[in-house]
């Protein structure tokens, strides 16, 4: 197929939704626990948001190195433009969203234990800054949930209804 990105572009994409997908499960399903086991999981959430962010640098590296293929013959300025919102919103709010979430643990006066090395506190305990970074962690959390939704909607869109095949484009496998 013509016009798929490249693989690692597709890579990227793909990591990143497994990681974000499994950060929301994970990070709404902390409050359900007991407290018991809440700082392990709140660790855990951390350990892999330092994941998600590494990975968001790359993807953000290799975006910058490698132009996306173009859309589709036909596609409306509108879409174009929305499109091109859409993907660099959705990089705003992923960046953004990992800034509050170091932001929330740090100023708790925590560390993150990778179990083979641990990142220790780097400031003293903070609630100022906790409670607005812990309310925009969750807000910024919701909103890149809704936009990804949007997104998931619009590329179904093209490939269900539209039949330009933009979907595959992404779709890891052969060309």
């Amino acid at each position: 197929m013509e016009n798929r990105y490249s693989g690692g572009a597709i890579a990227y994409h793909w990591i990143m939704a497994v990681l974000i997908g499994f950060l929301w499960i994970q990070g709404y399903a902390i409050d359900l626990g007991p407290n018991a086991t809440k700082a392990w999981w709140v660790n855990l959430h951390s350990a892999v948001g330092v994941i998600a962010t590494l990975a968001l640098f790359g993807r953000i590296a290799w975006r910058v190195g490698h132009r996306p293929p173009d859309l589709p013959t036909g596609t409306t300025p509108l879409v174009r433009i929305s499109s091109h919102a859409v993907h660099m919103l959705l990089y705003a709010l992923m960046l953004v969203i990992c800034i509050s979430g170091f932001l929330n643990i740090f100023a708790r006066g925590r560390g993150i234990d990778f179990g083979f090395f641990q990142f220790p506190a780097i400031m003293a305990s903070d609630r100022a800054i906790t409670r607005p970074a812990d309310t925009a962690h969750k807000y910024l959390a919701y909103a890149t949930f809704a936009l990804t939704i949007l997104h998931i909607l619009a590329a179904l869109w093209h490939q269900l209804f539209l039949k330009d095949h933009l979907l595959l484009r992404m779709m890891p496998g052969k060309k």
